[in-house]
């Protein structure tokens, strides 16, 4: 029977084309753990169409960021603790920080007047250190922010 054969290859081209990611709108970053689509409006970073929760900021750092792994992570963190305190990174407060690779690190924080958590993925890039902060569900749209603004 070709039935089975053609309904087994038409399921496999269906999955195929699900998995395939859509051509995506430029300033989206995709979706958070909650499901809410993500995207950079200026360098806000706006989830579920109207809720800032993050933020992406370019920071010249020149040779701050040589030297040893825990050198450029102390760079790091004074760079975050000198972010502006007007939005979504104000009243940070971070600890030491995890080296992921070479040039990424991911700094668990609090933010404003309470404990509220908080994540900051840093990037050392070719444009400078690039800083992403938002919830701790938003890693994959953090670093999403990071490659498209960092070219």
């Amino acid at each position: 029977m070709r039935i089975i054969p053609l309904t087994l290859l038409a399921g496999a081209a269906l999955a195929v084309l699900a998995a395939a990611p859509a051509n995506a709108a430029p300033g989206d970053l995709g979706n958070n753990m909650a499901g809410e689509a993500c995207r950079l409006n200026g360098s806000d970073i706006v989830c579920a169409g109207k809720v800032t929760t993050g933020g992406i900021h370019r920071v010249a750092m020149g040779s701050a960021l040589t030297g040893s792994d825990a050198a450029r992570r102390s760079a790091v963190a004074g760079a975050i603790r000198g972010l502006p305190a007007d939005g979504t990174a104000a009243g940070l407060r971070c600890d030491g920080g995890k080296s992921l690779d070479a040039g990424t690190y991911l700094f668990s924080c609090t933010s404003g007047a309470g404990d509220a958590p908080h994540i900051v993925l840093a990037s050392v890039t070719p444009a400078g250190l690039m800083l992403a902060d938002g919830l701790p569900g938003m890693i994959d749209v953090l670093s999403a922010a990071i490659t498209a603004n960092s070219g």
